[in-house]
């Protein structure tokens, strides 16, 4: 439901990703850098040194699961982010 249907054709279908006819394993580097591969998706949680418990490896089925979806999606620990 929406409150303005009439406005939905305003809007483009988003652009589907499809990772099928791909040869090679996604190259996700440290830093943005043209030789690896972009990411749409950072999950930011604690990790196995933080002060919470270490999450990591629960959010990994929804990083996969988006990545499936064509959402490429990255953890990174609150430490990752603060060692930068």
């Amino acid at each position: 439901l929406v409150a303005n249907p009439s406005a939905i054709g305003f809007y483009q279908n988003p652009n589907t990703i499809s990772f099928g006819d791909r040869t090679a394993p996604l190259n996700i580097l440290d830093s943005p850098s043209p030789e690896g591969d972009g990411v749409d998706m950072v999950i930011i949680t604690s990790g196995p040194n933080g002060s919470g418990p270490d999450l990591t490896s629960a959010f990994g089925d929804l990083a996969d699961y988006r990545t499936a979806q064509g959402i490429i999606t990255v953890i990174r620990t609150v430490d990752w982010i603060d060692n930068l």
